[in-house]
């Protein structure tokens, strides 16, 4: 993010053309909510180095470019919570969560097929690699399946 971004991330959302699948999509959304919005003006105001010429949002103590805030990210959650969980993982976390909402009605197709645009990816990328089905829903869903093929092609369990 470029320091002359910030006054949009405070007003909803940045857009960044610094990530990996921007072949495919050009631009990414950076949407904040509430919380971090208040997180971002504390770093912003007193935290940011103020001598920095740097045209970069995010800076080191030092004024350099953080160039690793995946890896920052990964060391607060060990840090705070003491788990262990990259940024891929956070994504397939709510990728697989809205999947749930989706299926429940929660969530609307288009705000579905919406949030994996602004995380970068299409919906089949989404399926095929963040989205994590839950074994027990599956094996009952399955079981069901079973249950109704048996009684309409006359199938024998054994």
């Amino acid at each position: 993010m470029k320091l002359n971004q910030y006054s949009s991330l405070l007003n909803g959302y940045a857009t960044s053309s610094n990530f990996k699948t921007v072949g495919a999509f050009l631009y990414q959304p950076v949407t904040i909510s509430d919380n971090t919005r208040e997180l971002l003006e504390v770093y912003y105001h007193r935290v940011r180095p103020k001598d920095s010429h740097s045209e970069f949002l995010f800076l080191t103590f030092h004024g350099d470019t953080h160039r690793r805030l995946g890896r920052l990210t990964s060391k607060y959650f060990s840090d705070k919570i003491g788990i262990n969980i990259t940024t891929t993982a956070l994504r397939s976390l709510v990728a697989t969560e809205a999947a749930t909402l989706h299926k429940k009605g929660s969530i609307s197709d288009e705000q579905f097929h919406s949030l994996h645009t602004i995380t970068g990816h299409s919906d089949r990328i989404a399926k095929e690699y963040y989205i994590k089905e839950s074994i027990s829903s599956n094996v009952f869903n399955g079981n069901e399946a079973f249950k109704k093929l048996r009684h309409t092609v006359g199938m024998v369990t054994l």
